[in-house]
Parts: structure tokens; C-alpha cells; sequence
């Protein structure tokens, strides 16, 4: 019989102030953040006699989701903490706990945990086996997946043309929106009169955005973003507008109004990216990179995938307006069909908890296992000592 507690810790500075609800869609608090509280939802529905908690410090509201801080004493629960708030789970007083790490990045910085935690859940495969080495015990378990919307809601699913693209995620180096403005003048060159619409926040100053404007905010990125967009010609230019973080039903009205997607070009920081996601539940077909995390979800849809080809060939694929339909259909269908396989990620949670989950077995392309091997060398190697060095320079 299951008599514990389940704490899912995280102290991120973007829960302050926060109401917690049931969001439809990520209210620009982060995305390990928001698929957190989505999660605790789902689990207290799913399984009513779980007792689930939220343990942070930040100041939040909530009427049914229970709430506790590091002032309290934890005692025989399961604490699931992403690796990034590993800080926070030691300042956490708890005995008698077992205790989850929750890894929502590949080649994972925190690579000194596994001498403390023996267990790890990953999002998906490419993450997975970047991070086999953290912990002993590892585990795949997916977020879980938006609900596509009705088709009757859809104004241009029909459609025979793109027009309306769009972009949604941080505005960070990392997500590679310089590499998409770089690619919009040869996406217009092809589709005449198209608009670009940008959804999303800086990393780590969200609210500074100017809306409906070219110009952003000052800070070393954004600058570099200003200078790749006054390259543009003046009508490319002005066919691209900042909406900065947006509201679920802001978005949602941009969302069904758009034609193509243009997400990350590198996949550079993606586990299981939730952008793509929620583009499919729209008919969305996205371009991006098939690489690191994100190749879960391009392997299904290499003819958009700019690891594979170039913009221009791409555009000349989607110009075929045969093409263009199949592809919305293709990605609406796998909407639909990853929708289906939310039972079966909250009954691995429950798995979990109980001790059953059973480790994956995982089988990808020779090309994507090598990359793997090779960027852990890096990682573990190069990378991330320079990075610890330079902190104790600075």
C-alpha cells in the first residue's frame, strides 16, 4: 500500500507572486515550472489518494495545490527535484525520503549529484542517454502531452499557403532566434507578404519586452538581434513583431491564426521541447533542428528539419500546396495521437512511486549515439570545468 508523500521541490524566482491554476498552456513561468504544477494536477485528479505538495519558498497562491517551505521538516516522502534546484533540495530539512532527481536538460551541468542521488528521470531518448552517468537508477518518463484543438476551431488548417509564421519560446542564445531572423528574408523571398510573429521572453528578464515593435530590450543578445533585423530589408523588416509574453488566451488566438512554425534551428538545450508540442495540437507544421532533444520529436518530419536541409529547400517543399496539406495532416495526427499516451505517462509516475518503473531500453541512429559520446567528452571534459573555472576567477 502506497502511504507517502509526494513533494515535488522548486524554488524558481519565476513562481513569485504567481496564482497557481490548471494552465492550458505555459503563462511564461519556465517550462520545467510550468509542467510541474500541470503535472501535480493531473497526478491529485488522476489518483485521488495521493497527497501531492509543491515545495518552494517564492510567495504563491493556490486553493488546491498544498504548499510547503523549507521551514518545514519533510519525513517519509518522495521528493522529485529538477536537477537544476538541486541548491534548493539541500537547503530542504527531510529524513527518512527517498529521493528523485527530474532532469529537464541533456548533457546535464550537475554531473557531481550522482555521488548523492541514486535516481534520475529523463524526458526522452537523445536526454536520456546524455545523462545515463548522473545517476545509477535512470528512468524515461514524458511530459505530458496538450490537447489538440477542434478542427472547427482552426480558421487555416485549410489553407493551401503559409502566411502566418510564427516563433514561441525564450529569447535566449540558446533557442536560436538570431539563426531564424537570419532565415526570414529567404522565407519572405518565397512566400510573398508572409508575417513573422514572435511569443516569448528573455531568460531572464521576461517582462522587458516592448510589444508590437522590432526593438527590444538592451542587453548584449538583444542587441545582437537589433543589428540582424536593421540588416533586413525595410519590408522585412516591419513583417516581424515582438508580442513578448503573451496569455493563454493571447496566444491561443495567435496560435490558431498561424501556418508555420520556425522554433529552434540548432536544438542546441532542448530535452523534449514543448513548443513543437503545442504547435502540432494547433496543425502547426514546425521547422527546426532535428538535434539534441529535439530529434524526438523532427525524426517524424525530416522534411522540415534544418539539421537536414536547407531553408531554401525547404521552402520549395512547402510551396507545393500537396506537400503542405500532408504535412498539416501528418502533424496533427501526431498531436492527436500523443494526446493517447497520457494515461500511460501518469500510470509511470504511479510506477514510480511504487517502485515498479522499469529502465528503458533505448535504440537510436549510430550517427545520434556518436554525437552523444562525443559532446559528453566535451561537456564533461572542456565545457563545463572552463565554466567552473572562470566562477571561481571572476
Amino acid at each position: 500500500m502506497f502511504d507517502m508523500d509526494i513533494i515535488f521541490a522548486n524554488n524558481s524566482k519565476s513562481l513569485n507572486n504567481l496564482e497557481i491554476k490548471k494552465y492550458n498552456s505555459n503563462p511564461g513561468i519556465g517550462g520545467t515550472e510550468y509542467v510541474t504544477i500541470k503535472l501535480i494536477y493531473e497526478i491529485k485528479e488522476f489518483y485521488n489518494n495521493f497527497e501531492v505538495f509543491l515545495a518552494t519558498d517564492q510567495n504563491l497562491k493556490s486553493e488546491k495545490i498544498k504548499l510547503i517551505n523549507s521551514e518545514n521538516e519533510i519525513s517519509n516522502s518522495i521528493i522529485i527535484t529538477p536537477v537544476n534546484q538541486f541548491d534548493y533540495l539541500e537547503k530542504l530539512t527531510y529524513k527518512n525520503c527517498r529521493i528523485i532527481l527530474w532532469s529537464h536538460h541533456p548533457h546535464d551541468e550537475k554531473s557531481l549529484v550522482k555521488q548523492k542521488i541514486k535516481e534520475l528521470i529523463s524526458l526522452g531518448e537523445y536526454q536520456y542517454l546524455s545523462n545515463r552517468k548522473i545517476s545509477s537508477i535512470n528512468y524515461i518518463i514524458k511530459n505530458l502531452y496538450p490537447k489538440p484543438i477542434a478542427k472547427k476551431e482552426l480558421k487555416r488548417f485549410y489553407k493551401n499557403k503559409p502566411k502566418n509564421f510564427v516563433y514561441i519560446g525564450a529569447i535566449g542564445p540558446a533557442k536560436g532566434l538570431h539563426l531564424v531572423l537570419e532565415n526570414w528574408p529567404k522565407i519572405r523571398r518565397k512566400f510573398k507578404n508572409c508575417q513573422l510573429r514572435i511569443i516569448g521572453g528573455n531568460l531572464y528578464q521576461q517582462d522587458n519586452i516592448v510589444k508590437n515593435s522590432f526593438f527590444i530590450f538592451s542587453n548584449s543578445y538583444e542587441n545582437y538581434l537589433r543589428k540582424k533585423i536593421r540588416k533586413m530589408d525595410i519590408d522585412d523588416r516591419k513583417s516581424v513583431t515582438f508580442l513578448g509574453l503573451l496569455n493563454s488566451k493571447e496566444k491561443d488566438k495567435i496560435l490558431k491564426e498561424s501556418d508555420i512554425a520556425l522554433l529552434n534551428p540548432t536544438g542546441k538545450s532542448e530535452a523534449a521541447p514543448a513548443s513543437p508540442l503545442e504547435c502540432y495540437c494547433y496543425g502547426i507544421p514546425v521547422i527546426a533542428g532535428g538535434d539534441f532533444g529535439a530529434f524526438d520529436n523532427m525524426k517524424y518530419f525530416q522534411e522540415l528539419d534544418l539539421k537536414l536541409h536547407s531553408i531554401d529547400k525547404i521552402n520549395d517543399f512547402l510551396e507545393d500546396s500537396n506537400n503542405y496539406k500532408n504535412i498539416k495532416n501528418r502533424t496533427y495526427k501526431y498531436a492527436i495521437e500523443n494526446f493517447k499516451q497520457n494515461e500511460f505517462i501518469l500510470d509511470s509516475w504511479k510506477k514510480l512511486f511504487n517502485d515498479e518503473l522499469n529502465q528503458p531500453s533505448i535504440k537510436l541512429p549510430r550517427n545520434i549515439l556518436l554525437k552523444i559520446k562525443f559532446r559528453e567528452i566535451f561537456y564533461r571534459k572542456i565545457k563545463y570545468p572552463l565554466k567552473k573555472l572562470r566562477s571561481y576567477l571572476i
